[in-house]
This record gives structure tokens, C-alpha cells and sequence, in this order.
């Protein structure tokens, strides 16, 4: 047996775990069909701009259009939007009568296939033999609906559920890679990043990601303090990189119009646009109550980032009325709870789970910093990928404690 396997493997059998998983991809649906009666389907500006581009790359690769290009504008759409717009086209035209409630309908299915992948994923990490499917369950949907921003999206015509699907699908895969090896499941990991990169900008993200994690594992993970150092040199690295070098990259390029004479016209949108919220002072977008004055100085563009990051992962705002603010209140306390208990099982399991832990964290924090430069969205869509990793740990935790509290009860009953 590999002595660098955790114990925790023994928990449950390959049977047991699919069908908590089979499980809470039911019960995933019906709750999320029973939210789309009350609050019904619903799309956004960006919704045609989707379907317009789905449109032309159909056009411009299976009809030939002329030299002169298709008459569509959806061509103004980044290419990274691909896959997001091949999909939604498609349910245009395959339900024209109904198509933004055909959407959701198909969105919530993929959001359920993602919760299977969470849950595999819990399956393959849960430290303690004894976790119970009960327990499994209550503590895995509570982090994922407890705060209920994230699977609200599903019922929007927009990219941000296939998007979380793609994440789930590349986490899944490399924690695989990490606990069994193989070269045949870093070949899938890395498959389902370049997915990410045709589906959403921030899936460029997924690529590196994957890397970091077979430098930090690999076949042969290095001992614990080992990789604990490779954990904090990437991640200072990263964080110097994000708060003082990129506002300083941005800060140049913004006032040197030369700059943007040799930029394709991609990165020249994406740091120009960058530029003209850090101009402006946004944090988050479309709430002026966390709106600064607009940065003009190197000092200022750092205090901004700094801003953005913290607000990234608040589910705390001014605007929000006083049970919204308890509700999400409570459920930071009892994530943050969940975090620590599960990355102090990921720790004591071994050197491989101890590589997901970190790497988990470092997914999470990547793509903080990654939104602290550019901005923040009003309605937790940008925050999607990072809240994949932050619910398996501290699902890993709850799941534990559930465990702890249910055995003492049994105990005192006896």
C-alpha cells in the first residue's frame, strides 16, 4: 500500500460514495426546479450579445460565410467565449418559443452534475471512516445552498453555470491526479482547463492552476514542510505580483499611449478596461456605496486592489437588508469554521492530501487576486470558481464535526 495514500480512503466504498453523490444530484434538482417556480428564468444584456456570437461562429465555420465576414456583431465577443456561446445558441434555436426558461432548465441540470463532482470529490477526501451519508448530505448542500447567490445563477441565460460545471469537471480531475497519479488524469485535468479558457475570460486561470499542482504533487510528492514551502513562494510571489507590480503595469500602460499601439486588440480592451475602473474607483461593480476616489497614483492603484480582494470574498454589504446580512453573516462564521477543522484533516492526512489542501487554497486565492485587478461583481458571478474549492474544505470539516456531535450523542445515549 503507498504510504503517502491517507488512511481516509477506507471510508466509504466506491458504491456507497456514488450513490450519495446519485443522491445529492437529486436532491440538487429538486430544489433548484422548485426555486425556478418562484423565481422564475431570467437573462441579461449580455444574453444576446451571447447568442449573437454563438451565431456567427456557427456562420463563419459550418456556412461559410464570405470574405467580408458575417453580418453579426457578435464577433466583438473575446474568444474565450466560444464554448458559452455555442451553448446558449444552440438553445435559442432548438427552443426559439421559450428559450431563457429552457436555458435555466439546462443550467440546472449542469449545476447539479457539478454538485455530483463536489460530492465525488468529498468521497475521495473525507478523513473520518465514520462520516455518514446523512451527515454527508446535510453538511455538503448546506454549503452549497446556504449561501444561495451562487446556485441562483443557474437560472440565468448566461455562462456562469457551464463555467462552474468546467471548474467542478477540473478540480475533480487534478485532486484525482494528485491522490492516484498517472499521467492519463493530468492529461484530463488539463483537458477540462482548456475547456475553462473557452467558456469564461477567468478560465485562463485553470491551466496554471493545474501545473502548480503537479509541481507541488507529481508522483512523488517532497515532504510536508517541502511543499508548505513551495505553497507560501507561490503565493507571496503571486500576491507581490497582483497588489504592487500589476497597478504599476496598468498605472504605466494608462498613461502611455504607446503602450496600446503594440497590444492585440484582446489584452488592449482587457487592460484599458482594467485601467478605467481603477480610474474611476470602482470595487464592486454597480455599487456605488463601494465606490473610492479613482486611483491616481501607484499608492492609490495598490489601495484598490487591496479593496477589491477583501470585498471578493465578503458576502457582507451595506446595501443589503439586515436578515440578508444574518443569513450570509452566519453562514461566513460557519464556513470559516468548516475551513480550518477541514484543512486541519487535509493536513494530518498525508503528504497527497496535503498538497490538495493547498492547492485548493491557492485555486481560491488565484482567483481572488485575479478579480482584485481587474473588478468585482455586484451578484457573486465572478466568484464562482473560487467558492468550489472553499466548499469541499470546509464541507470536509462540517462533515467531521457532524460526525464528532452525532457519536457523543450516541455516547451519552447509552
Amino acid at each position: 500500500m503507498n504510504k503517502n495514500r491517507p488512511v481516509h480512503y477506507k471510508a466509504m466504498t466506491r458504491h456507497q460514495n456514488n450513490s450519495t453523490s446519485f443522491i445529492a444530484l437529486v436532491l440538487t434538482l429538486a430544489i433548484l426546479l422548485c426555486g425556478l417556480l418562484v423565481f422564475g428564468p431570467s437573462k441579461s444584456v449580455d444574453t444576446h450579445r451571447f447568442i449573437e456570437f454563438g451565431e456567427y461562429l456557427v456562420d463563419a465555420w459550418y456556412r461559410q460565410c464570405g470574405p467580408g465576414g458575417c453580418d453579426h456583431t457578435g464577433d466583438s465577443m473575446f474568444p474565450n467565449y466560444v464554448i458559452s456561446g455555442i451553448y446558449l445558441w444552440s438553445i435559442n434555436e432548438a427552443f426559439p418559443d421559450s428559450p431563457v426558461l429552457a436555458a435555466a432548465i439546462f443550467n440546472v441540470l449542469l449545476f447539479a452534475i457539478a454538485i455530483y463532482l463536489v460530492f465525488e470529490i468529498w468521497g475521495l477526501l473525507l478523513v473520518d471512516v465514520a462520516t455518514s451519508r446523512g451527515v454527508m448530505l446535510i453538511a455538503g448542500l448546506y454549503m452549497i445552498f446556504g449561501l444561495p447567490a451562487i446556485p441562483l445563477w443557474s437560472y440565468w441565460m448566461l455562462s456562469e453555470t457551464i463555467f462552474l460545471l468546467v471548474v467542478c469537471a477540473c478540480i475533480w480531475a487534478t485532486i484525482r491526479a494528485v491522490l492516484f497519479g498517472g499521467g492519463r488524469r493530468w492529461i484530463y485535468a488539463a483537458v477540462f482547463a482548456i475547456a475553462g479558457f473557452f467558456v469564461r475570460p477567468t478560465g485562463i486561470l485553470l491551466l496554471p492552476l493545474v501545473i502548480i499542482a503537479a509541481l507541488l504533487g507529481g508522483n512523488r510528492p517532497h515532504s510536508i514542510r517541502s511543499i508548505r514551502r513551495r505553497f507560501l513562494l507561490m503565493t507571496t510571489t503571486a500576491t507581490l505580483f497582483v497588489f504592487i507590480c500589476v497597478p504599476l503595469i496598468v498605472a504605466v500602460i494608462f498613461s502611455d499611449s504607446s503602450f496600446n499601439e503594440v497590444l492585440p486588440w484582446y489584452v488592449k480592451f482587457k487592460v484599458s478596461q482594467a485601467a478605467h475602473y481603477y480610474r474611476l474607483g470602482w470595487i464592486i461593480a454597480d455599487q456605488p456605496d463601494t465606490y473610492v476616489v479613482g486611483a491616481n497614483s501607484v499608492y492609490e492603484f495598490i489601495s484598490i486592489t487591496i479593496r477589491r480582494f477583501i470585498y471578493y470574498f465578503l458576502p457582507l454589504k451595506s446595501t443589503f437588508s439586515m436578515i440578508h446580512n444574518v443569513v450570509n453573516g452566519v453562514y461566513l462564521v460557519i464556513a470559516l469554521t468548516g475551513l480550518y477543522f477541514g484543512l486541519r484533516q487535509l493536513f494530518s492526512a498525508g503528504k497527497r492530501s496535503s498538497v490538495v489542501a493547498y492547492w485548493l487554497v491557492l485555486v481560491a486565492l488565484g482567483y481572488g487576486l485575479l478579480h482584485a485587478m481587474t473588478i468585482v461583481s455586484y451578484g457573486w458571478r465572478y466568484q464562482v470558481p473560487a467558492m468550489v474549492p472553499l466548499w469541499i474544505l470546509a464541507g470536509i470539516g462540517l462533515m467531521n464535526l457532524g460526525e464528532r456531535i452525532k457519536s457523543r450523542k450516541h455516547r451519552v445515549r447509552q
